[in-house]
């Protein structure tokens, strides 16, 4: 077939006067083709297999498919078992196609939303910070962030690194940011606050821990990859 580009070009030069046998010159195509589509201007054209529909390998088992799925076997794998020891010798992808459709939409668990009372928890994060500076470099700074779980009310403060130290500094500066210190502080499993994990249970750094006694809080863990545990703070550092 040729472009409907060139079948517009063929009628524009029959329409000045010109035969089909100078257009057909002028274009590069036969005579034949130019008669074609001046002669069949207004009708639409089919294509040689318009009207005709592909047979699928999957035809005559799509019976026996909607059947299995009534019965709430909705596994392509076991559908495509099941349907070649009755015969078919297609590929499993056309029968992924077919039951797609009828697949329930997957619907992700909604995450219960955990309020804490007044001076019950605080959640702590580190976060990087790019800046640029009065001579346009680029820059990336750690930050160390705490956000009380209740007031939402929050520190922020920049370091040049985030070592223990800096941890413990930043955290005396955040409880007198605050005017108190809260029962307890969630963390991710951060290397300055937790050692390794035994048996499932993270065990904290000796003098993380002896740090949360002498100030009266309780260091507590977000579930791994679970940042939602702590999303108040996961906000402000993504």
């Amino acid at each position: 077939m040729i472009r409907s580009g060139l079948i517009t070009m063929i009628r524009e030069k029959s329409d000045q006067g010109k035969s089909p046998y100078a257009i057909s010159k002028e274009l590069g195509i036969s005579e034949n083709t130019a008669k074609k589509y001046i002669n069949n201007r207004g009708k639409s054209l089919k294509h040689g297999l318009s009207g005709k529909t592909k047979s699928s390998k999957l035809d005559p088992f799509k019976k026996d498919i909607d059947d299995y799925m009534k019965q709430g076997i909705l596994n392509c794998s076991v559908i495509f078992d099941r349907i070649q020891e009755k015969g078919y010798d297609g590929g499993i992808t056309i029968i992924k196609d077919y039951i797609k459709p009828f697949r329930p939409l997957k619907t992700r668990k909604a995450v219960e939303r955990y309020e804490t009372p007044p001076g019950k928890q605080a959640q702590m994060d580190w976060g990087i910070v790019h800046y640029v500076d009065g001579e346009g470099k680029s820059h990336k700074t750690p930050a160390f962030i705490m956000i009380m779980g209740n007031s939402r009310a929050k520190y922020v403060e920049f370091t040049k690194r985030c070592d223990y130290y800096s941890l413990v500094r930043c955290m005396l500066n955040a409880f007198e940011y605050f005017g108190g210190i809260p029962e307890t502080v969630l963390t991710d499993h951060m290397k300055t606050v937790v050692i390794r994990a035994e048996s499932g249970k993270a065990i904290f750094h000796t003098r993380f821990s002896e740090f949360a006694a002498d100030m009266g809080f309780v260091p507590k863990l977000c579930r791994v990859r679970r940042p939602q545990t702590k999303g108040k703070v996961e906000r402000l550092v993504h």
